[in-house]
């Protein structure tokens, strides 16, 4: 039997430096900006490889913002894993919901990224 995996490692790290609280000019997570926190994911469907080209590992990494809102916006793939895994990655992080990024306790926009890892057992 063939067992197939795959997890999100989070990351936060900027994407884009600024001021203002826009999805436009997202804040980065630093200082006195608390990050947002991941209250609901979507594990990305797992696209067909063949079994004799199949890798043991692989990850895409997509970078966008986290709005005031706690939406995923903008998110586009910034190394790819390949197109299949790519798309799979986006389809899932756009599905996502946060508590939003904070700072002085109002709800900010931040720009992030995940990598998103398909391993194979």
């Amino acid at each position: 039997m063939r067992f197939i995996m795959c997890w999100l490692i989070l990351s936060f790290c900027a994407v884009a430096t600024a001021y203002t609280q826009t999805v436009d000019h997202p804040l980065q997570v630093a200082g006195n900006v608390v990050p947002p926190v991941l209250v609901h994911d979507v594990v990305p469907k797992m696209p067909h490889v063949s079994f004799f080209h199949k890798p043991k590992s692989v990850g895409s990494t997509v970078c966008g913002v986290v709005d005031e809102q706690g939406l995923p916006q903008n998110f586009t793939v910034a190394k790819s894993a390949g197109d299949k895994f790519d798309k799979s990655a986006l389809d899932a992080v756009r599905q996502y919901r946060f508590n939003p990024a904070a700072q002085g306790g109002k709800p900010v926009a931040v720009g992030l990224c995940f990598q998103v890892n398909f391993k194979f057992f």
